[in-house]
Order: structure tokens, then sequence, then C-alpha cells
């Protein structure tokens, strides 16, 4: 497997402020990591420099410094240009590496022995955590979101395993039906995307007297889905903070994307069409969903037609 060394650099000084190591797509791994829950444990120096470019548009640019290396030419050269360059932290160049480089910890593609594992196993199997230690796992660990792969992860763990806590645990019919008749009298509000209200119900079951279906709205309300009728949906007792976030969220997203204009090439790479906007794309009756789905990597063509960013 061959390796290469590569470098962020902001676009617009030209100078670099990371050097990595890696093979495969390890150089944009960085961009994804990003995206995780700022409490997870990406957030060093160098994630927090890349997040507030990303949150201004900015996007560095990577370079492939030098390719074609085995791991340990990877590793010299790695320490030897952030040497050259310089560490912030070290107050003697640009760059937001924490250590020197070179994988002084020597942990790069190691793998434990079957052996090794058995009595990692064993020393973990019947440890007691104290309750103390229990709240302070609890406190920091609330509030944070796995990953769809992690909760995916998890869920196959569990299948097909009983869950031990509630195992032989039945709720009352008493408090059935209490549970019932609370969800059912709790007066409903509906929203639109930009947060006005649009109506107020006493019950859920009203809300079937309007046309809506009241297990959507139920899904709605419970977190399970997003939207129903194109409304936010939410017990009138809520704050609206994260409709408020989600409009905020929208409205960058709309800024960023929504007004880029758009072109379409053929099979040649010959422009056919350009494009204001990504929303002027059905007046001459192409589908927006999957023009975005081009412009996002997700589909190749639409209607024998490739489409990008026009800056891209």
């Amino acid at each position: 497997m061959r390796f290469y060394v590569y470098g962020y650099f902001d676009p617009e000084s030209g100078e670099p402020f990371y050097i990595g190591k890696g093979n495969r797509r390890r150089a944009y791994a960085h961009l994804t990591a990003c995206n995780r829950p700022k409490h997870c444990c990406y957030n060093t120096f160098f994630y927090r420099k890349l997040r507030k470019m990303l949150l201004v548009g900015i996007e560095p640019h990577i370079k492939i410094i030098s390719d074609q290396l085995s791991e340990k030419e990877a590793l010299e050269f790695e320490k030897s240009e952030i040497k050259r360059i310089g560490r912030r932290s070290q107050g003697e160049g640009t760059l937001c590496n924490l250590g020197q480089g070179g994988d002084s910890s020597g942990m790069s593609g190691h793998k434990h022995s079957e052996e090794s594992k058995q009595k990692m196993s064993k020393s973990q199997t019947g440890r007691f955590v104290s309750m103390k230690t229990r709240q302070k796992l609890s406190k920091a660990n609330t509030g944070k979101k796995a990953s769809k792969e992690t909760r995916q992860k998890m869920r196959m763990a569990r299948l097909g395993k009983p869950r031990k806590d509630l195992l032989g645990r039945k709720a009352s019919e008493e408090t059935k039906q209490r549970m019932r008749e609370t969800h059912l009298r709790r007066p409903v509000s509906c929203f639109d995307v930009d947060g006005n209200l649009i109506d107020q119900f006493e019950t859920i079951k009203a809300v079937a007297e309007k046309g809506f279906i009241s297990c959507c709205v139920s899904n709605c309300l419970a977190g399970n889905q997003k939207t129903h009728g194109g409304f936010y949906w939410k017990y009138s007792n809520i704050e609206l903070v994260d409709i408020e976030h989600k409009k905020s969220k929208k409205n960058h997203y709309q800024k960023k994307y929504h007004f880029k204009p758009v072109n379409c090439f053929d099979t040649d790479e010959k422009l056919v069409h350009q494009f204001d906007s990504i929303s002027v794309v059905i007046d001459k009756g192409y589908s927006r969903t999957c023009v975005s789905a081009c412009l996002n990597g997700r589909q190749k063509t639409h209607k024998g037609l490739y489409w990008r960013y026009s800056h891209a």
C-alpha cells in the first residue's frame, strides 16, 4: 500500500496550516470530521480553525505534496515538512499541528493479537463502576449525538438481544392509560418553514378533522419525522428554538447553494444551458431533485446531461 503527504493551505494567504500523512481518502477525511459534534474528540487546534473557515464559506486548498511513498518514507517526509515550516504552538511557523509528525507513537497499522484481546477483555470483565463515576460519565455524554454509522453499529450489536433493564418489566394498565391520555389531550401547533404559527389544535384528534394524518403528526411530535404536509408540528408548550435554528440553517443553505449559477453539459462536455440558480431549471422541464442529486454527486446525469455549479 502506497502513502502520501498532504497539506491544507489557506486560499487567501497561500500559507499551509496543516501537514499530514495518509493513504486513500485520508486527506479529505478532515472535512467530514468537521460535521461531527464539537464536543467529540475532533476539537483540536486544527479542527477549530477548519470549522471557522468553512463557517464563513472559505474552503481550504488541499494539496498532495508527495505521493507514491512507503509508510516509512511518508512519516519521515511529514516530520521534515513540519519541522521546515514550523508549528504555531511552538511560535515557529503557521502550522496547527500539535505534534512533530513522524508518528512518534509507533501505533500506525498496529493490530492486537488474539491473546492481547483476550487479556484486555478479561481485565474488564466484572469491573465495578462506582455511582459517582457513572454520574460523571452520564454528564459527559449528555447531549452527544452519535453518527449514523455508529448508531447502525449499535443497533446491529443489540439486534436479537433482550434489553436487561426492561426484561420482564411491564407498565400497568393505569400507567398506559395515563400516558395515552396525556398524549391525546396536549394542544398541538403547526408552523410553516419560517417558524410562523399557522394553526393551533386543542388535541391531536382535532388535527385529523383538518385533513392531516394524525399518525404522521405524532411522528413529528416524537421527533421521528421532520414535517408533515409541509409544516412543522410541536406541542404548544414547547419553545420554537429548534424551528428558528432550522430556519437559520435553511437560509444559510439557500444563500450558499440555491442562488449559485448552474451549468449543464452534454456527453461531449459542451455547454448546453446556463441557469441563474437551481430554482430556474424547473421552468425548462428539468427535475430540481435530480439536478440537485447531480450537483451533489449522488447521480451522474439527468436527461442525458451533466450538471455542475458554474464555478466548478
